[in-house]
C-alpha cells in the first residue's frame, strides 16, 4: 500500500482541514481497521477533498492483544457512554449491553451515535481496530455465550471474593460482566455462577456505581492480563 493514493473526504475531510487544520505537504496517519498505522502525505486540497500518498507503513501498537470482551447491563445513557469511551482507552475488543431484571434502560442502544464516540474514542487513544458494539442482548443470551470465554470475571459486589487479576495472563479470551445500577437478582446471580468459568470477584470494600465498577474491572484485567 505503501505508495498508493488515498481520497479524504466528507467529515473526515472537515477533521483534516477546519479542526488540525493541515495543509499541502503535512502527515498524518490513516487506518483502514487493520493491523497497520499508514502515514499518509497531504499531495493536493480541494474543497469538498484531500488527496494523499501513503509514504510508510507501520504495526499498530495500540490495538488489544487479546480478546477482551465487556457484558454491560444496561444503565443510564451518559454513564454507559461514558463506559463505552473507557472501554476503548482500556482495549476491550467488543462490548456487549444486555437487559437484566433490575436495568431501568430496557429499550436498547442507539447504535449508530454510539459507534460514532467509539469511533472518536479509537482516534483519541490511536487504535487502528474499532472496537464492536452490539446491540442489546436479553440476560438469557448473555448467559449462553459466557461458555465460549477461557474465564469470565463477574463483579459480584455483595458476595465476590477477592482475585489476583494477573491470573488473567494465562488466558487470551476473558469476559467482565457487571450489572446495572440496581445490580442482579439473586436467581441471576446464580444462574451466572453456574458456569464453571466465571470468577465471582469484589472490587473493594465499598459499592461502586455501575459505570465505576466497569471501568475498575476493565483496567484491573486490561493492564494485569497483558503482563
Amino acid at each position: 500500500m505503501v505508495g498508493d493514493e488515498i481520497i479524504v473526504d466528507g467529515e473526515e475531510f472537515k477533521h483534516l482541514t477546519q479542526v488540525i487544520r493541515l495543509k499541502e505537504g503535512d502527515k498524518f496517519i490513516c487506518v483502514v481497521g487493520d493491523e497497520f498505522d499508514y502515514v499518509c502525505e497531504i499531495v493536493r486540497l480541494d474543497k469538498k477533498q484531500a488527496f494523499a500518498k501513503v509514504i510508510e507503513k507501520s504495526l499498530n501498537k495500540s490495538n488489544p492483544k487479546k480478546k477482551l470482551v465487556l457484558f454491560q447491563a444496561l444503565i443510564k445513557k451518559d454513564n454507559f457512554e461514558l463506559v463505552l469511551q473507557k472501554a476503548v482507552e482500556l482495549g476491550m475488543s467488543k462490548v456487549i449491553p444486555f437487559v437484566s431484571e433490575h436495568c431501568v434502560n430496557k429499550s436498547g442502544v442507539n447504535l449508530d451515535r454510539l459507534n460514532t464516540l467509539i469511533s472518536s474514542a479509537c482516534k483519541q487513544c490511536e487504535r487502528s481496530h474499532v472496537m464492536e458494539l452490539s446491540d442489546a442482548i436479553k440476560f438469557d443470551n448473555m448467559l449462553a455465550q459466557l461458555k465460549n470465554f477461557d474465564v469470565v470475571v463477574f463483579a459480584n459486589e455483595i458476595d465476590g471474593k477477592d482475585f489476583d487479576f494477573s491470573t488473567l495472563s494465562k488466558f487470551n479470551n476473558i469476559a467482565f460482566v457487571v450489572g446495572c445500577e440496581g445490580g442482579f437478582t439473586e436467581k441471576e446471580k446464580d444462574a451466572i455462577l453456574k458456569h464453571e468459568n466465571v470468577k465471582s470477584v469484589n472490587l473493594g470494600s465499598r459499592i461502586l456505581r455501575a459505570e465505576t465498577a466497569s471501568i475498575v474491572l476493565m483496567g484491573l484485567g486490561s493492564l494485569l492480563s497483558n503482563n
